[in-house]
């Protein structure tokens, strides 16, 4: 019932208001009203749940399948599907129908998923055969986006190990360390290499970056920088290991590392042997290029992404797969995937021509999941990724032309306070913008 239907039928009620037939006719309408407002809350909640799982699915879950769809026609077909959903057993249905074919191993339910359920559909029978694959970003590698950002998976793609790790020596700590601690650096290498291919130095705890307190030029080759760490409680065995980039030669002589313990520093010059499960911090120095390094994380098989996609209504979703050279497991049958991808595709070829409020919920679907995983600067805005998608929403769902969701966009971006962002349309029926300063 729309906004005239109403007015008009309030507008009788107030003409005769001891009239029976007006007053049947006002609780029809308060009746309406009601059931209305409880679709566009199941509506919002259809389409939050879509969007959260499948941006986890794209962007951290490592099967063939992932690589291979077009997501923007999966986010068409996928909002089509889930926006009909009346209740949450018929939206749980259609996200199960969506994920099969791309990500057999997730799992949505109306109740909170235990770890041993996830772990027990996904471990082949001869694991020595297989390998740990998982997604590695450096940014987000997006469709026209920036070069400079890479999406790539580990033993799938083409991120490789840009360094040989040496492992130095495993040292014991004398004295129990709590806490903070600091270590300083002492090494020799070629000056002029280090300026031409801007190398430097750095340390990482894991895969956190230390930092660095202070470089220190003491002679014609020599630096020496000091790195400030946190080791857990009741740290006393730490491993170090050198990684050298694969690309570049680089000397160094004999570096030299102390390790504070309180107030007395204590040199150590790696006489000990490295035994890898013995400590249990680790410690890499690193020659890292261009001021930046990143280490491809080791995969686990228990690495799994635990997510509440409203109330009652849960998923898991694993962020490492067991792979073969080719195929990641579980196999998805190839004629069910491309049964699939044709339905994603023949949705998009029957679509009208007119931008249909589809193609919008699909838009929010894109881009919402795109902002919360890779916009940075959230504690600098107006809003949080919850109440941005709401908004995003109610006035995308009241848009009836593309100027209406152009708009609609823009006043979104607004809310992220990000004066680098633009939001333009270039179809045929875009409105001439003129911007003039008057002084």
């Amino acid at each position: 019932m729309n906004k005239q239907t109403n007015f008009l039928v309030f507008t009788r009620i107030v003409m005769k208001p001891k009239s029976l037939k007006s007053l049947f006719v006002f609780l029809l309408i308060s009746t309406c009203n009601v059931g209305s407002a409880q679709t566009l809350k199941q509506k919002e909640k259809n389409l939050k749940a879509f969007t959260e799982l499948s941006g986890y699915v794209r962007f951290f879950y490592p099967s063939d399948e992932v690589t291979k769809v077009n997501w923007d026609l999966f986010s068409l077909y996928g909002v089509h599907r889930v926006m009909s959903a009346k209740n949450d057993q018929q939206l749980i249905r259609e996200l199960k129908a969506l994920m099969l074919p791309i990500a057999p191993t997730v799992i949505i339910d109306s109740l909170p998923i235990s770890k041993k359920d996830v772990l027990s559909k996904i471990v082949p029978d001869n694991v020595a055969e297989y390998e740990l694959v998982n997604w590695v970003h450096r940014g987000l590698s997006l469709p026209g986006g920036s070069s400079l950002y890479k999406s790539q998976r580990n033993i799938r793609d083409t991120v490789a190990t840009s360094y040989v790790d040496y492992p130095l020596s495993t040292i014991k700590i004398d004295k129990v360390m709590n806490g903070d601690y600091e270590f300083t650096v002492e090494v020799s290498a070629d000056e002029s290499d280090c300026k031409n291919y801007k190398l430097f130095i750095g340390a990482f705890d894991g895969s956190t970056q230390l930092k660095n307190k202070s470089t220190t030029h003491i002679g014609p080759k020599s630096f020496q920088y000091k790195f400030l760490g946190n080791f857990g409680k009741g740290t006393n065995f730490v491993n170090l290991t050198l990684r050298l980039p694969k690309s570049r030669v680089v000397k160094i002589n004999k570096p030299k590392i102390s390790i504070k313990v309180g107030k007395s520093p204590k040199m150590f010059d790696f006489k000990e042997p490295f035994d890898q499960n013995k400590a249990a911090e680790d410690i890499y120095l690193t020659i890292a290029e261009d001021k930046k390094f990143y280490q491809t994380p080791a995969a686990s098989i228990s690495d799994i992404v635990s997510l509440k996609l409203g109330k009652n209504l849960y998923a898991a979703i694993l962020s490492s797969l067991y792979a073969t050279s080719t195929s990641t497991y579980p196999h998805v049958d190839s004629l069910v995937f491309i049964a699939f991808k044709k339905k994603l595709k023949d949705n998009w070829v029957n679509k009208p021509l007119e931008y249909s409020q589809d193609a919008r919920f699909a838009n929010i679907v894109t881009v919402w999941s795109i902002l919360k995983f890779a916009f940075p600067y959230w504690k600098d805005t107006n809003t949080n990724p919850r109440k941005l998608f709401s908004f995003f929403f109610t006035k995308t769902i009241k848009d009836k032309t593309n100027q209406d969701f152009l708009e609609t966009l823009r006043l979104m971006s607004a809310k992220l306070n990000d004066g680098h962002m633009g939001i333009n349309y270039s179809g045929s029926d875009r409105l001439q913008e003129n911007f003039s300063l008057k002084v």
